[in-house]
């Protein structure tokens, strides 16, 4: 059953109340349009109680605004939630992930998460490579998603809003690493289920922090 409006409704009593279920929750696609964030997808969740939040399709389908009956929840920086092409991952001597920190959940990895630091390459199938240089938190943050479905889902008179997606983060000679990521919210609930599973698509073993 549906929890709307401080009622316990089926779906057949939700549909008798509505034309679309968009009227009251939903998980809708947009792109922004200006500043740093021009060019990012982004979907919109609704519940219907109250909570909304965004996932950014091309930031890893990490989680930026959120709010809960008009109360702010999501932390936004000063840098905002700026576009994956305008980062510069070892700019600033790898301090450069903090223009890009904004939000309520934003992922670190796939390889490497804290501090800057440099470690031999002996994961690299490429003999004169000697060392891998790694920024503050890793790369995948501002790797963008492949969206592979979103929408509502019934299941009897439960309705679950989704999204999945793949994040790729791989190079030749190195790592082939895909965080595998799934989002869901219960219409008319009050929580946001994250389900994460990384994969190595490459032939070797591969330093793997999250």
């Amino acid at each position: 059953m549906v929890e709307l409006y401080g009622r316990t409704l089926s779906r057949r009593q939700v549909s008798e109340r509505s034309g679309m279920l968009s009227q009251f929750a939903g998980v809708r696609l947009m792109t922004l349009g200006d500043g740093v964030e021009r060019g990012i997808r982004m979907l919109e969740f609704r519940t219907g109680s109250g909570l909304r939040f965004t996932a950014l399709v091309d930031r890893a389908l990490d989680i930026a605004d959120c709010d809960f009956k008009g109360q702010a929840i999501g932390w936004h920086s000063p840098s905002g939630f700026r576009h994956p092409g305008l980062h510069e991952y070892e700019g600033e001597e790898g301090l450069a992930w903090a223009r890009s920190f904004s939000g309520l959940l934003l992922t670190c990895g796939l390889d490497h998460i804290l501090f800057m630091n440099e470690v031999p390459a002996d994961s690299y199938n490429y003999p004169p490579k000697k060392s891998v240089r790694h920024s503050l938190h890793g790369r995948v943050s501002t790797i963008p998603a492949r969206l592979t479905g979103y929408g509502e889902t019934w299941d009897g008179d439960r309705c679950v809003l989704w999204a999945e997606g793949t994040v790729q983060q791989s190079t030749v000679f190195g790592e082939d690493l895909h965080l595998l990521r799934r989002i869901e919210a219960d219409v008319g609930g009050n929580e946001i289920r994250l389900s994460d599973r990384v994969v190595n698509h490459g032939f070797s073993r591969t330093p793997h922090m999250y």
